[in-house]
């Protein structure tokens, strides 16, 4: 069974965050996107959020107090995030901001045959079966969460069922595996803030394949080594 890497994300935690001050001539002309990258939709401006969707599939999320970088990646061989250098230049850009933390949010999932068997994946493997996971009323909804400690911060996985609704019509029924990576910070001075950040940045293929790694002890399949992992 293949692990399909859909997501990858990184999240600024910035107090006072203008969420309207983010818009495409700043991120352009501003050095922070590349030129050639073109808008997939205009920009969604609201009070408290800013949208902007590039057609590689990056998009920019400004909310007060907060802006996340994601990458659509929807691959079975998952190459470096881009997202990690857009943020990284973010941050050269506006340095004065006061940055508070920095979140690496990962998403992927394994497709299953049938809804019967993403459940039993999840009711039998990751779980011991037995009468607290079955219902005569009809078939229960079960998620776990595991957190694993790093040696520089905390890896959190969350694990569910779900369905995903293809263009061809038919829906396919998966595992979704979502990580959460954070990192303590010192937070009383900025340098130091900004320093570690940019450490996390400039970290996050590593961060992916230790996720990947995690995710490679679970028995997806009887070759377990088969699944996914970072290029050299």
């Amino acid at each position: 069974m293949s692990l399909v890497l859909q997501e990858f994300g990184i999240s600024l935690a910035v107090k006072g965050l203008n969420p309207n001050a983010l818009n495409p001539d700043f991120l352009k002309y501003g050095d922070v996107i590349p030129a050639e990258w073109e808008l997939s939709r205009s920009p969604v401006y609201s009070n408290r959020v800013t949208q902007i969707i590039y057609k590689n599939g990056i998009q920019l999320v400004a909310q007060p107090n907060r802006i996340d970088f994601i990458e659509a990646i929807n691959l079975k061989e998952p190459q470096a995030p881009q997202v990690a250098a857009v943020a990284e230049r973010y941050l050269e850009k506006l340095p004065k901001l006061e940055y508070q933390g920095i979140g690496v949010n990962i998403r992927s999932h394994a497709p299953f045959p049938s809804q019967e068997a993403a459940h039993r994946f999840l009711t039998q493997q990751i779980l011991r079966s037995g009468a607290w996971s079955e219902s005569p009323e009809g078939s229960i909804q079960v998620a776990v969460q595991f957190s694993y400690p790093q040696t520089d911060g905390r890896l959190n996985l969350s694990i569910n069922e779900a369905k995903l609704a293809r263009p061809e019509g038919e829906d396919e029924f998966v595992i979704l595996f979502s990580g959460s990576y954070a990192r303590d910070l010192d937070t009383n001075a900025p340098d130091a803030t900004l320093a570690g950040i940019r450490q996390v940045l400039q970290e996050s293929q590593q961060i992916l394949q230790k996720y990947l790694d995690t995710l490679s002890r679970f028995p997806l399949s009887a070759e377990a080594d088969s699944m996914v992992s970072m290029p050299a």
